[in-house]
C-alpha cells in the first residue's frame, strides 16, 4: 500500500527554555473517524492502545485517556487550540489521528504537533485491518523516535487475526466508555476473541482488566471469582505484560488485600512506568495505610 513519511526527528524543534522533563511529556488526542458512524470504535480503540504503547517508555510522561477528555470538555471547542490543550495538560508534544477503513484496509494518519502548533513529524498508513494493532505500534515507535532521538521502543507480540483485531478493538472502544453495562458488553467481546486466540497475551489481559472493573461495580462474590482467574490466567501465560499485574492489583484492591495490591501495582510500574492507574493504585493503598506524603505523591 501507499506509504508517506517524513524523517522522524526533533532535533532543535523544541524551545530550548523548556525543561527535559515538559519535552518528554506527550498526549494523545482521541483519534477522529474519517468512515461512517459505526466504525467510531476503531478510532477509539486504537488511542487507547496507542496510548498503552507510548506509556511503555520510562522517560515518556504520557497523559491518561481520561485526562485529555476532561479538558476537551472543559475547552469545548469543536478544534481546540494546540497551545491552550498543551498548557492545559502540562505537555509539550501532543499527538493528532485519524482512521479511515475501506473495506478490509485501514489508513491511519497521525502527526506529532508542538504547544504552538507547529508539525514536527506526520506519517500515514495504508494496511490491511488485520494489522490495525501492528500499525499502532509502528506509529508508537515512530513517535519515540522522533521525540527521543531514535530510542526503540520495546516490542511486543501482537496479534494479526482480523476477526479478533475487530472484537478486540469493539472491546476496548466499549472498556473506554467504562461503567457496567458497557465492561459487560467488553467482557463478551474478548472472550469472543479469546475463542478464535485462546492464548493470546493482549486478550487475556484485556479481559482481565475488564473483569477486574466490572466487579467493582458488581460486588457479588462470583464476580470477584472470575475477576480473580482471569488475573491469575493472564500473568500465568503473559507474566511480562503490565496489565495482567495491574489487573491482579484491582482484584486484590477490592478483595482488601492491600499487600497483594501494593505488590501487584509495583510490579505493574516497573514494566510500565507510567501506568496512570497502577499510580492510582499505590496512593490510594498508601492513603489508607501510610505514608500521606508518598500517597499525594503517587496519585
Amino acid at each position: 500500500g501507499e506509504r508517506r513519511e517524513s524523517t522522524p526527528t526533533l532535533s532543535g524543534s523544541l524551545s530550548p527554555a523548556a525543561d527535559s522533563a515538559a519535552q518528554h511529556s506527550i498526549a494523545v488526542l482521541p483519534f477522529r473517524n474519517q468512515g461512517p458512524a459505526e466504525d467510531a470504535y476503531l478510532a477509539d480503540g486504537l488511542t487507547d492502545d496507542l496510548i498503552d504503547g507510548l506509556s511503555m517508555i520510562p522517560s515518556l510522561r504520557v497523559r491518561s485517556r481520561g485526562a485529555v477528555m476532561a479538558q476537551l470538555r472543559t475547552i469545548n471547542k469543536d478544534v481546540p487550540d494546540p497551545a491552550e490543550l498543551g498548557q492545559a495538560l502540562g505537555v509539550e508534544v501532543l499527538v493528532d489521528g485519524a482512521v479511515r477503513r475501506a473495506g478490509s484496509a485501514l489508513r491511519i494518519s497521525a502527526r506529532l504537533l508542538s504547544r504552538d502548533g507547529t508539525q514536527l513529524w506526520a506519517q500515514r498508513l495504508d494496511r490491511p485491518a488485520a494489522d490495525a494493532l501492528a500499525v499502532s505500534d509502528e506509529v508508537a515507535q515512530a513517535l519515540v523516535g522522533a521525540l527521543l532521538n531514535g530510542q526503540a521502543m520495546p516490542q511486543r507480540a501482537v496479534m494479526k487475526d482480523a476477526d479478533a483485531v475487530d472484537l478486540y478493538l469493539r472491546g476496548r472502544a466499549l472498556y473506554g466508555a467504562a461503567g457496567p453495562d458497557n465492561l459487560a458488553e467488553a467482557i463478551k467481546l474478548f472472550e469472543r476473541a479469546l475463542a478464535l486466540r485462546p492464548e493470546d497475551p493482549m486478550l487475556l489481559c484485556a479481559n482481565a482488566m475488564a473483569r477486574a472493573k466490572l466487579w467493582f461495580f458488581d460486588t457479588a462474590a462470583e464476580q470477584g471469582a472470575l475477576a480473580r482467574t482471569a488475573a491469575e490466567r493472564a500473568i500465568t501465560l503473559a507474566p511480562e505484560r503490565p496489565e495482567s499485574h495491574l489487573a491482579m492489583a484491582m482484584v486484590c484492591f477490592y478483595a482488601g488485600d492491600a499487600a497483594g495490591s501494593l505488590r501487584h501495582a509495583k510490579a505493574t510500574l516497573q514494566r510500565q512506568p507510567n501506568q496512570a492507574e497502577a499510580l492510582d493504585l499505590v496512593g490510594r493503598v498508601l492513603a489508607e495505610t501510610g505514608p500521606v506524603s508518598s500517597a499525594m505523591r503517587y496519585m
